[in-house]
Formats: structure tokens, sequence, C-alpha cells
């Protein structure tokens, strides 16, 4: 199986694509995409959907995942000015996914957090466990320095999230067995 997850954000969305061979899972390509800056939301809705489309066609998976928004992530609250504009940003990834054909499956931040229950601590420390976490589950460095920190850790939330997806899917294809 090969399967694209999508971490959605205004400012930069995580990728991960990742294949399953029986039991091992690999992270095959991962990057991230961010919109032009600005406060008009439409450039930015129009961006996220042209490239998530692009990307899917590259990618030509089998599942795609995507973060729902919540109001508690990760023991962190989203405010109600910033809820729905994520919520707009996510809903336009999950557009683009559902038109590509591709099966979707979505997941919550605390769904598939229980894979990062040891992230919570200092500011910052929850996003470099989770990068940390990546290195470890898929031998995979994500470049991280201060300047890119976020990003990594939107990737590494993407591939977290992928990960978690893929071992959903293959549950519920056993209860259902």
């Amino acid at each position: 199986m090969k399967l694209l997850a999508f971490d959605p954000s205004l400012s930069c969305t995580g990728w991960a694509l990742l294949n399953q061979d029986g039991p091992s899972i690999s992270l095959a390509n991962f990057g991230f995409f961010e919109p032009p800056e600005g406060d008009d939301l439409a450039p930015k809705l129009k961006f996220i959907h042209t490239t998530t489309r692009e990307r899917i066609k590259a990618a030509a998976p089998d599942v795609i995942s995507v973060e729902l928004p919540q109001t508690v992530s990760m023991g962190q609250s989203r405010n109600a000015r910033t809820l729905p504009s994520y919520g707009a940003a996510v809903g336009i990834v999950l557009a683009a996914a559902i038109e590509s054909g591709a099966k979707v499956v979505t997941i919550t931040a605390t769904e598939w957090g229980r894979l990062a229950k040891r992230t919570r601590g200092r500011a910052g420390a929850a996003k470099e466990n989770r990068v940390q976490m990546v290195r470890v589950y898929f031998g995979v460095e994500l470049g991280v320095t201060i300047r890119n920190k976020a990003k990594a850790g939107n990737v590494a939330d993407a591939a977290l999230l992928g990960r978690y997806a893929i071992n959903k899917i293959d549950t519920e294809r056993l209860v259902a067995a």
C-alpha cells in the first residue's frame, strides 16, 4: 500500500509518502509547501489546493490521510480566530484528496498523537521529539535547524499521521476478516 499523509496548515503543510510492504513501513518521500504570505485567505487556499493536487498526482497513492482540526491539539488550544482558517486549509486538502479518487482517511491529532505521548514538555520540545521519533521509526533525518524546526515538525507530524493511518487500516482489515 502507498499512503500519502498531509498535516495541513495555512503557513506550512507537511506531507509524507509511506510505503507498506507486508509488515514493513518505509518513508519513501516527504516535504512541505508554504502558501504566499499575507492576510488574504483566497490566494493561500488556491495555492494549497493546487499544490496538494500536484503532490497527489505525483505520488499516485492508494490512500490519503489528512489530519482533522480540533479545538485542543496535542495539549495546545486553538483560539477562535485561527480555528476557522485552519479548518479551511484542512477542507481544501480534503477536497483535493477526494477529487483524486483515492481512499481518504481522516484522523485527529489526538488520535494519532498516541504515538507521541512522550512529546509534551517545554515549548518546542514536542516537535523536536516527533522529529526524533521519525528518525527512530524510519531511519530518516529531516534536517532540523533552528530556521526550519517548525517545518521539520510539520513533516514529522505527517509521517507519524501516515504511520498511524496504516496501522489503523491494518487493524480494521483484521477485525473485518
